[in-house]
């Protein structure tokens, strides 16, 4: 998935725009899972939630 993130997409169509926020939003979903799944032993608790030591870290980077 990171893989398919482009380099810089603010030149390119709307439409590979959209694909790079989709990809994004991918990652971090996957990012969440991996480390809430390693640091949560309980099945039952939801994973897709932002880890709160990384929460100021990608709020920064989310809002700049």
């Amino acid at each position: 998935m990171a893989k398919n993130l482009p380099e810089n997409v603010k030149d390119e169509s709307e439409e590979k725009q959209k694909a790079a926020v989709k990809n994004a939003y991918q990652v971090l979903r996957s990012f969440s899972f991996a480390v809430n799944s390693i640091a949560i032993d309980d099945k039952e608790v939801p994973k897709f939630f932002i880890p709160a030591d990384f929460e100021a870290e990608l709020k920064e980077v989310l809002t700049s």
